[in-house]
């Protein structure tokens, strides 16, 4: 497993000291503002995100060519086709869309492809819906841009193809057809929008052409969930759409956002931790158990007891996600410690439930400290998911090894591959020849010290820095003169403990793994400095946080 050096941050006094006085920061939210690099007009995007306008959507490639397309089928009344995907935030772009063309009169039905059946993306499962349906024209959210095949084939049944989407162009990417996403112009400022802000942005232009108020709230709750979710980088105008998205989630009319809120025990204020580790599990558990469409048809649904009957539906699906997930994970770790540290953690297995391999892999590579590849087999063919360790970009790494795959796709955080099984071993040895990043020495992690007087404002700091993602990442802290209480073990490998600070508040803490089978178990100490993260605590805690250690110094 990678080796990590810790080092304390080292922030000039004078920079944090003028935004706490300009700001009215706490010393600890200054500290970390200040060591996140922002100062000046930086500082005033970054605190104040949800001042700052949306972009216009018009200046998207291909976005205008689009909208008359749009509009002319709007006004002839012909049936339009919205074609998600199985993810988050291909659900919450199809919702966008299906919601505002509705909105305006139009004539539309869905299509989510299912992860068992239909595949990811574009193809032949929804070329069959599309001419089911009897639609001339399929729209798509977050996928298509590659799908030249499925371009060409409805082409040949005569009906029309749009695109809206953000992932990279590929040598399959279509050419015939108007793909309205960002990367399909280089360097555009609008490349790191997720493909559900990409759709409402194609909204925003429909409404906008056809003089019709689009009331922005409903639609940026989605987006800020898949924002989150989809692990895009957190610029200034993702942070003002989840900002904005979610200071409104607390008050959603939405049926289903309700229940999504309540089943996770989420209360106000809404942060971007509630979305990635409450919201969209939940939401994600539908397509990796079963099909996807029923979280469609619960974003649709207005009936409160229909709503009611999905969300029941969802809820055991969830849970059912969890126990697989687990036990894939449990079984992937073992198998990569068999093998030894690599350039990459890269496991396969023929049993495991190809629909929880995305978060096995997430789970697996922040436990090795590797980019983690996890693939099983049906058959002859092994279907695997990929996510990015350290900034790393897993999309690049498939393309470097394209030629021992039989497909893939997605970005630099996530991705999906397949592969024959006679390429297997092709494959992980060309990606074990990726060069790393770095001199190989063991990598400089930075924590910030802080002290037990300030262990009380943590989670409004967090507050401050919030919404996190790649680009502005959730900072260590390291907790120095606690003194431990009520230490327990749980299966020979968890830590929990408690301090009282000098408020009188309990903290209570949890290291995963820190006992790492050891018996007795080390424990912490009060000369020890505690690093880690603040997590959501249960709403019955006298704080609204607990600390999740990542090591004890």
């Amino acid at each position: 497993m990678r080796q990590i050096r810790w080092e304390e941050a080292q922030v000039e006094p004078a920079r944090w000291r003028g935004l706490a006085d300009s700001h009215g920061l706490s010393t600890l939210s200054a500290r970390l503002v200040a060591a996140a690099g922002m100062d000046g007009d930086g500082a005033e995007a970054f605190l104040y995100p949800e001042r700052a306008d949306l972009p216009d959507p018009h200046r998207i490639p291909n976005m205008n060519e689009a909208v008359d397309r749009i509009q002319a089928a709007l006004e002839a009344g012909e049936r339009i086709l919205v074609h998600g995907d199985y993810d988050v935030d291909g659900l919450m772009g199809a919702a966008i869309l299906m919601t505002g063309l509705r909105a305006l009169g139009g004539d539309v039905l869905p299509f989510i492809p299912s992860r068992f059946g239909g595949g990811y993306g574009v193809g032949e499962a929804s070329v069959r819906a599309a001419e089911e349906a009897g639609a001339s024209l399929v729209l798509t959210a977050d996928c298509g841009t590659n799908a030249r095949e499925a371009e060409e084939a409805l082409r040949r049944l005569g009906m029309d193809f749009l695109v809206s989407d953000h992932h990279l162009p590929t040598a399959d990417f279509c050419t015939a057809t108007p793909v309205v996403n960002p990367h399909v112009e280089e360097g555009h400022p609008d490349r790191a929008l997720c493909g559900a802000a990409v759709a409402l942005q194609v909204m925003r232009a429909v409404t906008d052409r056809m003089g019709r108020e689009l009331r922005l709230d409903p639609y940026l709750r989605l987006v800020a969930v898949a924002t989150v979710a989809d692990s895009v980088p957190m610029t200034p105008v993702n942070r003002a759409l989840c900002r904005r998205g979610m200071e409104t989630l607390a008050d959603t009319p939405s049926p289903a956002l309700r229940y999504l809120l309540n089943a996770g025990g989420i209360r106000p204020p809404v942060r971007s931790c509630h979305l990635a580790f409450a919201l969209a599990p939940r939401i994600n558990a539908a397509g990796r158990m079963a099909e996807a469409s029923l979280i469609l048809d619960l974003l649709l649904e207005r009936d409160r007891k229909a709503s009611l009957h999905l969300a029941t539906l969802l809820e055991k699906l969830n849970e059912d996600r969890k126990r697989e997930q687990t036990a894939v994970f449990d079984d992937a770790l073992v198998r990569y410690g068999a093998q030894g540290d690599g350039r990459v953690a890269f496991v396969a297995a023929d049993h495991w439930h190809k629909g929880v391999l995305g978060p096995v892999a997430a789970r697996l590579a922040e436990t090795v400290g590797r980019s983690a590849f996890v693939m099983t087999y049906d058959g002859d063919l092994g279907t695997g998911s990929a996510r990015a360790w350290a900034g790393e970009n897993v999309s690049d790494f498939l393309e470097r090894c394209s030629e021992h795959l039989v497909r893939f796709g997605g970005h630099r955080a996530a991705a999906g591959f397949t592969v024959k099984r006679e390429k297997e071993a092709d494959l992980r040895g060309a990606l074990s020849r990726i060069p790393a990043g770095g001199n190989g020495e063991a990598e400089p992690q930075i924590f910030h010290g802080v002290d037990p007087m300030e262990a009380d404002g943590i989670w409004d700091a967090w507050g401050v820095l919030d919404p996190f993602g790649p680009g502005n990442e959730e900072p260590y802290l390291g907790l120095r003169g606690l003194v431990p209480e009520r230490i327990r073990v749980a299966k020979r490998r968890h830590m929990f403990w408690e301090a009282v600070l000098p408020s009188g508040r309990t903290l209570s803490f949890v290291w995963w793994n820190g006992a790492g089978g050891k018996t007795p178990a080390p424990e912490p100490s009060s000369s020890g400095v505690i690093v880690g993260r603040p997590v959501p605590e249960a709403p019955r805690r006298d704080m609204t946080f607990r600390f999740q250690v990542e090591t004890v110094l």
